[in-house]
């Protein structure tokens, strides 16, 4: 039997089976058009993670001068979680991460609380980050050159995103724009857990 009737006779088969495959090779290649048709980001973005503690929280804010302004706030009435301060105490601590497009780099810094046992309920104190005091931000969530920060733990895609934009099962931190998606680091954070800092519009990291 000629190869052109064996086709013909069971092309209901063949078709059933060259389909699904042609399918999976078109969105294959369709997840990857965002990533050469939209150039990387310019712009370093910088964001946190922490975990609850019942001892208080540090928070990250950019003044109006682009400078970044991070303190820790102690929490009213701490001591009846059961929290003492001893050498086993838990500490609040964040960690910062910085991630350079450039040089497709993460920079991670952990935040710590100088004086922690000094501090009376309520009391605020400032926390000095050396390796940022050089640079300027912007606490826009979407960059100068268009790219926007989203925590997609909170995201809830649509069908065709999951079909035809890469990583959208993923569950974390990323930047985005017009259909590129870059995965950032995380700290196996928790729903709520990643916080937008700023992207570094002036300066450079100071590295430690």
């Amino acid at each position: 039997m000629k190869l052109s009737e064996i086709i013909k006779e069971n092309r209901v088969i063949i078709a059933g089976i060259t389909l699904p495959v042609f399918l999976i090779a078109l969105m294959t290649f369709a997840k990857t058009i965002p990533d050469r048709a939209v150039s990387a980001p310019k712009y370093a973005v910088i964001y946190a993670t922490q975990d609850w503690n019942a001892l208080g929280r540090i928070h990250f804010e950019v003044k109006k001068d682009g400078t970044l302004k991070t303190e820790f706030k102690k929490n009213e009435n701490s001591r009846q979680h059961g929290y003492t301060y001893g050498e086993n105490t838990p500490k609040p601590t964040a960690r910062l991460f910085i991630y350079n497009a450039e040089q497709d780099k993460v920079t991670d810094l952990q935040i710590k609380i100088p004086d922690l046992e000094k501090l009376k309920e309520n009391d605020t104190t400032d926390i000095s980050v050396p390796e940022l005091e050089s640079i300027k931000l912007s606490d826009s969530y979407t960059s100068p050159d268009g790219y926007r920060f989203e925590d997609s733990t909170y995201k809830s895609r649509p069908i065709l995103s999951d079909i035809f934009v890469s990583s959208s099962r993923y569950y974390g931190p990323i930047i985005t724009k017009q259909g590129r998606v870059i995965k950032l680091a995380k700290n196996n954070a928790y729903y709520g857990n990643v916080k937008f800092v700023g992207w570094v519009t002036e300066g450079h990291i100071t590295e430690k």
